[in-house]
């Protein structure tokens, strides 16, 4: 099973959605993360939305992902939506402070 797939480019929205599967955590990320990158700097969309829709389970490194990405939107001059957080992936993602980031939009 893949580790991240996307769903087709939104031409009109200009968005990029990544659906992540499975535990992020110091052995998944860097995959997880040249794969977005491929993807936002081919497409070079305005928004990046990454899903945790199938993701159990974060560590930190989950949190470098996202802080990475959204570095990169910036430069891109776009932002980024994080979607489909459990509860618990939730509670990680505020505890960490992330949701304070201008550019970054949580949805549930």
């Amino acid at each position: 099973m893949e580790i991240v797939t996307f769903a087709p480019y939104d031409q009109n929205k200009k968005a990029l959605c990544a659906v992540l599967h499975g535990e992020i955590d110091h052995h998944t990320a860097r995959p997880m993360r040249d794969a977005i990158d491929r993807h936002v700097l081919y497409e070079k969309p305005a928004i990046l939305e990454i899903s945790f829709e199938d993701v159990p389970l974060m560590d930190s490194s989950g949190i470098g992902l996202i802080l990475g990405r959204t570095e990169t939107m910036r430069l891109l001059g776009g932002g980024v939506v994080l979607s489909h957080l459990s509860g618990e992936l939730s509670r990680v993602i505020r505890l960490s402070g992330i949701e304070k980031i201008k550019n970054i939009t949580l949805l549930p």
